[in-house]
């Protein structure tokens, strides 16, 4: 049976050390990680600022990204997993449309209450309309995860 016929959960959950944990559902084996087409680019700076205003536990806070290679948003986020103990997240695959944010620091968003982890550009504030897997920063700028609602 083709590994595209059959339907896969993949939880991500980056582990202090850096390293990436996925806990697969279903009979999939890969030999790749979804991403490994990805090809890194000049050592950029990127501030992410995590902010959960929603519901309790309130919290925000800033963490530095400095002199990584230039890729998409996700591998920003796993090197401040690595670099700040204090920063977890996690997030699920969802086939070609790439990882969706979860959870940060335990605050899990929840389709029965509209809430999610919405991504925006400072200081603007726009909200940015790709995925962690698809947006890739500049050096120098200042990404918001911000704990949200929709409706």
């Amino acid at each position: 049976m083709s590994k595209f016929l059959v339907i896969c959960l993949v939880l991500v959950t980056f582990i202090a050390d850096g390293s990436l944990g996925c806990k697969r559902f279903g009979s999939v084996t890969t030999t790749s990680s979804p991403d490994s087409t990805d090809q890194p680019g000049q050592p950029i700076t990127v501030d992410l600022i995590i902010r959960n205003q929603f519901q309790k536990p309130y919290f925000e806070y800033q963490v530095t990204v400095s002199a990584k290679p230039q890729r998409e948003l996700i591998h920003f986020l796993e090197s401040a997993a690595t670099k700040d103990p204090n920063f977890k997240f996690s997030a699920d695959f969802y086939g070609s449309l790439g990882y969706m944010i979860t959870a940060i620091n335990g605050v899990r968003m929840n389709a029965t209450e509209k809430s999610y982890w919405k991504i925006h550009e400072n200081p603007s504030g726009n909200s940015i309309d790709l995925g962690v897997s698809s947006y890739v920063p500049l050096n120098t700028q200042t990404i918001i995860l911000n704990f949200t609602t929709w409706g």
